[in-house]
């Protein structure tokens, strides 16, 4: 990671946790550098969240369109917003139809169930 983007992220007043690991036959020697591998050894369960953050997005890009292609980035990230709720949207739907579903097919169940105990 570049001593520059990692003066930049503190800079903005954020905490850069970025994976610095030593080379093979040398160390990190750079102060940033280090700095931001101490900062990456205590928080790497927060690291390990990028993950799951990234999937969705990935999940999110490729239920709609790639890449946004607004020239002004206000509209850009108001169409990514867009995006975000139309994904969550789809997703509460599907989960919708999935519950009705079992609801109905052990209703039914039950129901045959009740029946044919009483006849």
């Amino acid at each position: 990671m570049d001593k520059e983007l990692i003066k930049m992220v503190k800079g903005k007043g954020m905490i850069p946790i970025f994976k610095i690991g030593d080379g093979i036959h040398n160390k990190v020697r750079i102060k940033e550098r280090r700095d931001a591998k101490k900062i990456y050894e205590e928080n790497k369960e927060i690291y390990k969240m990028r993950y799951n953050i990234e999937g969705l997005i990935g999940d999110i890009k490729n239920s709609f369109k790639g890449y946004e292609e607004a020239k002004i980035y206000e509209v850009a990230n108001v169409f990514v917003y867009i995006k975000f709720i139309a994904y969550m949207i789809k997703l509460i739907y599907i989960f919708y139809y999935i519950y009705v579903g079992i609801i109905q097919y052990f209703s039914n169940s039950l129901t045959k169930i009740y029946i044919n105990y009483f006849n």
